[in-house]
């Protein structure tokens, strides 16, 4: 144990002469180096060298740490500003296609020769078997059972149930509704009746009733239920039974009832 430490005194010696040396000429001092100088400075260099390498990568290791430090803070910061970002741009988004939804309501309104009073639908029949959406006026708003619905591209359907501050309106596309129409270009009458799903069809329309692929469909007013002239929808493919006096003509709706969100509610026509 003494041996080792008979070692390490001349050690230390050394390695405090060579710091000493390398201090002074990082110093800018300059002395003559003697052969024991040289010696030391032999030996020790290329611990120096590596001593200087070490702390140089500890340096620019802890500096890369900083920069992942500060780079995660930055890219929290942005992740922040870009979420806000895109949530404003959704509102904004929402808030403009409400406007224009509005807009063509407003012009389908004033193009009407009806009283209506406007409405959000605010729920729909979620068992499946039946077509009816909630709307978000009734009684107390005027609204009355029996009176017809529109949106801004035709005819909806009618309510059949007022509450005071909400209606429920059967759509055109349910199984239990009807409406007397007409093929806007030949005046050819028939009864459209909903399927059930989002379509109808236009059924005991004459043998020779003049009807084509595309020709418009509209409310002829029998019946006193609906207006007269209210849009349905198009003739998208005729059906002729051998066995049937009638035609019946499948057709596209005008009004896509899975994507309503605004309608108007018709309180009676406009007498000139």
């Amino acid at each position: 144990m003494l041996k080792r430490k008979n070692y390490l005194v001349p050690l230390l010696v050394i390695i405090s002469i060579s710091i000493c040396l390398i201090t002074l000429n990082i110093k800018g001092v300059v002395y003559p180096i003697n052969l024991p100088e040289r010696l030391i400075l032999y030996l020790f260099a290329p611990i120096q060298a590596k001593i200087i390498q070490g702390l140089k990568k500890i340096h620019q290791g802890w500096g890369h740490y900083i920069y992942l430090v500060d780079v995660k803070e930055e890219n929290e910061r942005l992740k922040k500003q870009l979420d806000k970002l895109l949530s404003e741009n959704n509102r904004f988004t929402e808030i403009e296609n409400s406007y224009k939804r509005l807009l063509k309501l407003s012009e389908f309104k004033q193009a009407l020769n009806f009283k209506t009073i406007p409405a959000e639908v605010i729920g729909r029949d979620i068992n499946g078997w039946f077509s009816t959406i909630f709307i978000n006026k009734g009684s107390q708003q005027g609204i009355m059972k029996g009176m017809t619905v529109v949106g801004p591209n035709g005819l909806v359907g009618q309510i059949i149930v007022a509450a005071p501050n909400s209606s429920k309106v059967l759509l055109l596309t349910d199984s239990r509704s009807s409406v007397a129409a007409l093929i806007q270009r030949s005046r050819s009458s028939g009864i459209v009746i909903g399927s059930g799903t989002n379509s109808y069809k236009v059924k005991y329309l004459n043998l020779n009733a003049d009807v084509k692929v595309g020709d418009r469909i509209i409310s002829s007013g029998l019946g006193g239920i609906f207006p007269k002239g209210l849009l349905i929808g198009w003739v998208k493919k005729i059906i002729e039974k051998d066995s049937s006096f009638f035609l019946d003509a499948e057709i596209i709706p005008s009004v896509d009832m899975d994507k309503l969100e605004e309608v108007l509610v018709i309180t009676n026509v406009i007498s000139h």
